[in-house]
């Protein structure tokens, strides 16, 4: 996509983004209110034709003066977290920054350094899209704080040849510190230790971000209900992601993502793997299981090689939802392990492409979930 028609698209979607009202939210839940830290995945062509645009927006807490000197540092990773690029980009109060993944991807990285972006998203056996997710977080002179609660964002995937475009906010993490009534022990709920997270040593707890993960959310759940006292140690006794599931005809793609704050489990895991089944249903309530694999920390799903073949019609739609458990249904090679304490995103990406772009659409959805309580 040239520079131009990316500022033309901009120019209409950042609008989109305007009349945000700062609000605190659930502790534990990717809500859409100012944050600190804004985590968000991506999808490219390698063709270009198809492109992700990252809006953020500051909502008026803070920025450059001529005492401090705030910027913006996004970092760019590849789905199993290597970094593959950053820059800081200076904003002031109440500013719009906005960046091509596409641009960063063709302008900034070598051939070799956009293998590990490849991906097959609809399972033909040629890769396609180049995928992976970016980060963005606060600078003060160099140095990344988390003091306020102060970004807002979108991004949107579009492809305007095509006629196909589609957006979602961007999770954000809270900063904890900046809350105003923090409630007692909120490291509880802060972003959990990397290395910790993935062995069989307690887990700790670091940083004064949110975390997304199940512990995290039915902590926060158990104080409102125990009026603000602190939590046991016990763990949720389960997990779901509830992701809808949607084919048009023979020309429908949807694509389910999933981001999760750390890989597959280290060797102190042996034995449990992140493959397992999860529970398909389509809009008739007719259940079967089907086999997944989520050991990536950005892993996709193609739709299309989950859905049996006997359900999809000869012509029309089908529609319907996935029931990813976690400790995961029958039949699995084995749970995965540490779930309680890591974090996830979710996100469905449905589409068709035709030989007419103005048969083209797509959107772009979030992932309900449920969380059980401390047992």
């Amino acid at each position: 996509m040239s520079m131009k028609k990316f500022f033309i698209a901009l120019s209409v979607l950042a609008a989109l983004t305007l009349g945000v009202v700062p609000s605190q939210a659930l502790v534990g839940m990717p809500d859409r209110v100012p944050a600190n830290e804004l985590i968000s995945f991506f999808v490219v062509a390698m063709d270009r034709s198809l492109d992700t645009l990252i809006i953020v927006q500051e909502t008026g807490v803070h920025g450059a003066t001529a005492t401090a000197a705030y910027s913006l540092h996004w970092k760019m990773w590849d789905p199993d977290s290597a970094h593959k690029a950053d820059r800081s980009i200076p904003y002031t109060r109440n500013d719009v920054v906005a960046i091509s993944c596409g641009d960063i991807i063709f302008d900034t990285l070598t051939v070799n350094e956009r293998i590990s972006l490849e991906a097959d998203l609809n399972t033909d056996g040629v890769n396609e899209s180049y995928i992976g997710y970016v980060t963005w977080n606060d600078e003060l002179a160099g140095v990344e704080v988390n003091d306020a609660n102060h970004f807002v964002g979108k991004q949107y995937l579009v492809n305007l040849a095509g006629g196909i475009g589609s957006g979602v906010s961007i999770a954000g993490r809270e900063s904890l510190t900046a809350l105003d009534n923090a409630p007692v022990g909120a490291a509880f709920m802060a972003q959990q230790s990397e290395v910790n997270g993935i062995t069989a040593t307690p887990i700790t707890y670091t940083g004064v971000l949110e975390g997304w993960s199940p512990i995290a959310y039915a902590t926060t759940a158990y104080r409102q209900m125990m009026d603000d006292q602190p939590a046991t140690t016990l763990l949720p006794d389960f997990f779901r992601l509830l992701p809808r599931w949607y084919l048009y005809s023979s020309a429908g793609e949807n694509n389910i993502f999933i981001w999760k704050s750390h890989n597959a489990p280290g060797a102190a895991a042996a034995g449990v793997s992140w493959s397992f089944s999860m529970m398909v249903y389509d809009n008739e309530e007719n259940p079967t299981s089907k086999q997944i694999n989520i050991p990536r920390e950005l892993n996709f799903i193609d739709v299309r090689e989950v859905i049996p073949p006997d359900w999809i019609p000869t012509s029309g739609t089908i529609a319907g939802w996935f029931d990813i458990r976690f400790p995961s249904t029958s039949g699995s090679v084995g749970n995965p392990l540490y779930w309680q304490y890591m974090d996830f995103l979710c996100y469905s990406w449905q589409r068709a492409q035709n030989s007419s772009a103005s048969l083209n659409w797509s959107a772009l959805f979030e992932s309900h979930r449920e969380v059980g309580t401390l047992q």
